[in-house]
């Protein structure tokens, strides 16, 4: 055992042994002027400390003292603390697409809601925040500061990056990098989806990184036209070609409405499709990609 503030012990002890020894020697004040025969004839019995009982008392209040504020220690020990705690990064998609109002107010909002969520109930873990589209960057490093963080990704929204398209392999990457490689990392991916079907890159990156995924899809069966922050639709330039969803087009009525739905595959708008045309027998509705609807996209702007 050793002690943090030594200093106590030296100058406090020496002088409290002193006052002690000149307690020990005290004697009342009326024993000056009368004999011990008499004075225990004076005094009333009672159920009371003797002088020396409360000097002996007070000796040890002053030790205890003095011992306390030289905060003793032990060198050498461990102590065990139980407590659940992880570090988990949150990573947001914030490409045009995310504007698409089939999810209110519109997905991106609702994606920071969540994430809201996590930080309200993440008492005790770290969070930090990547946003992504085409390329990802670093809002916020692993925190525990939730005040920061929400701060943070509240102001997030699509104009935070100008490549278009959505890259889940270089989110991955960053946050591979954001700790030791032998460390479990936790990652929740808020997205509507990415610019391709084949995600064996990303499996393989997770799994050299030791990156465990969870995936909250923020998007609808049905999708919805996305527009822009400006209250304009998404232009032929800002498509990506490369996109992966379907457009159900009603041609007869294409000025009023271009798009129907967008759909992640085409088994899914082929569905849609035969029900238009059960419902509506004077329409023509046929089904195409993304890519070549570029121009309807422009008319109905």
């Amino acid at each position: 055992m050793t002690f943090l503030h030594p200093e106590f012990l030296y100058y406090m002890l020496p002088p409290l042994f002193l006052l002690f020894g000149l307690l020990l020697t005290q004697k009342e004040h009326q024993a000056e002027f009368f004999s011990k025969e008499m004075m225990e004839k004076l005094r009333v019995s009672a159920n009371t400390l003797t002088l020396k009982a409360r000097n002996a008392l007070f000796f040890l209040i002053g030790f205890f003292m003095i011992i306390a504020l030289a905060e003793p220690v032990i060198e050498e020990g461990s102590v065990k603390v139980d407590a659940k705690s992880a570090d988990i990064m949150v990573a947001l998609d914030i490409s045009d697409s995310m504007l698409a109002n089939d999810i209110y107010p519109n997905r991106l909002e609702a994606a920071k809601e969540k994430a809201l969520s996590l930080l309200e109930t993440a008492h005790s873990e770290r969070i930090g925040i990547v946003a992504f589209a085409k390329e990802s960057y670093l809002v916020s490093p692993l925190s525990l500061d939730k005040g920061a963080v929400s701060f943070l990704l509240q102001h997030l929204d699509t104009a935070s990056i100008t490549q278009k398209g959505t890259d889940f392999l270089s989110v991955l990457e960053v946050v591979g990098k954001m700790q030791k490689k032998e460390e479990k990392k936790y990652f929740l991916l808020l997205s509507d989806g990415g610019d391709k079907d084949d995600f064996s890159q990303e499996i393989e990156s997770a799994k050299k990184h030791n990156i465990t995924v969870f995936i909250l899809a923020v998007a609808t069966k049905k999708g919805s036209p996305v527009k822009l922050q400006d209250g304009s639709f998404i232009k032929e330039k800002d498509l990506d070609k490369y996109a992966f969803a379907y457009d159900v087009v009603d041609n007869i009525s294409i000025n009023s409405k271009v798009a129907y739905g967008v759909f992640p595959t085409m088994d899914a708008a082929k569905v849609e499709a035969d029900t238009l045309s059960k419902n509506n027998t004077r329409n023509v509705v046929v089904i195409k990609k993304v890519k070549d609807v570029k121009k309807l996209h422009n008319d109905y702007q």
